[in-house]
């Protein structure tokens, strides 16, 4: 197959677009301008991570429904670049979720870290780069510092969790607690000095942090009989207002 054929006009300005503004009808694009690609650049071998933000109804979704609805999305084989992504943790009142999944999980769309690891591509890039408008804002700006990997899933699951993201509490917070349950009072400012040198010296990073996959499933055990609870209360909830 000719390179022109496969790595084509159409192929580098549907990435491009991708790149500037991601949505269900560039992905179609992508999909379409990648179909005469060699196999290897709609597959993947290794596990590919997301992070996202998520509001109470989709919590609920994932964890009291066991499914969250997902589309075509960008992915990343990198987990530190899913940690990092659009500014790590979110906002105290979002969640913060990252998911992990195998390569057995969902059709690859396109794989761009290996497109754009191709000499190839990268040659039918500055091909066609002239016909490709915004150019210098999508692949000239993002290339392949997101090893990303374009994936169609229809949903995802509790056990595709790879981190939560949370705060922890302030310094401040940390040491009137530890007082309490160690003299079980308030500091004095001695004390409190010398809490904070201990809390320093432990080297516990305080504020955002993403928890590891352990904490994840030690968390989701914990939570199922509440889950199996709230299940129960909204199942009689609707039940009711069925008989209303």
């Amino acid at each position: 197959m000719e390179i022109d054929e496969c790595f084509s006009l159409d192929l580098v300005t549907a990435v491009n677009r991708w790149m500037l503004s991601p949505s269900a009808d560039v992905a179609s694009l992508v999909d379409k301008a990648a179909a005469n690609l060699p196999v290897e650049f709609r597959m993947r071998e290794a596990p590919v991570f997301r992070r996202v933000a998520l509001g109470k109804s989709s919590i609920w979704q994932l964890l009291g429904e066991q499914s969250l609805s997902e589309k075509i999305s960008s992915w990343t084989l990198d987990s530190a670049l899913a940690k990092a992504f659009d500014g790590g943790v979110p906002p105290v009142g979002w969640q913060g979720v990252i998911f992990k999944i195998l390569p057995d999980r969902g059709r690859t769309v396109l794989n761009i870290y290996r497109l754009f690891s191709s000499g190839e591509f990268r040659a039918a890039v500055q091909k066609h780069r002239a016909q490709v408008p915004n150019i210098e804002y999508g692949i000239d700006e993002f290339s392949n510092s997101e090893s990303e990997v374009i994936v169609e899933l229809d949903y995802l699951r509790p056990e595709d969790v790879w981190s939560y993201g949370g705060y922890s509490a302030s310094e401040a917070e940390i040491i009137e607690m530890a007082a309490a349950e160690m003299l079980g009072r308030a500091p004095t400012e001695d004390e409190r000095n010398y809490l904070s040198t201990c809390l320093k010296a432990s080297g516990a990073k305080l504020g955002a942090k993403w928890i590891t996959e352990e904490q994840v499933k030690s968390l989701q055990i914990g939570l199922k009989d509440k889950i199996k609870y709230l299940q129960g209360l909204k199942r009689a909830q609707a039940a009711w207002r069925a008989t209303d």
